[in-house]
């Protein structure tokens, strides 16, 4: 039975908080998830393009890389040559 579009919103939502609910403190978060998926799936890239794929600020998106830099989940940032950003791999 195909549901309407208020109802899957409302569905949608009860699923992510459940989600939300059940995660362990280690568990990754989906916008961690997402940034190491993007990092698998392209490669190494900026913070700022990051951040437009996944439709946030580069702050934000800066956050999210240091969490995950911290918790050995990306090598860490490196120079790029040609422009002198830093890149995510």
């Amino acid at each position: 039975m195909p549901c309407s579009r208020r109802n899957c919103i409302r569905l949608s939502g009860k699923l992510k908080r459940r989600l939300r609910e059940q995660a362990s403190a280690g568990d990754l978060t989906p916008s961690q998830t997402a940034v190491l998926m993007h990092l698998d799936r392209d490669g190494p890239t900026t913070v700022s393009a990051l951040a437009r794929a996944e439709a946030v600020r580069s702050q934000s998106m800066g956050a999210t890389v240091a969490v995950l830099e911290a918790a050995g989940w990306s090598k860490g940032r490196r120079i790029r040559r040609m422009d002198g950003k830093p890149s995510c791999r």
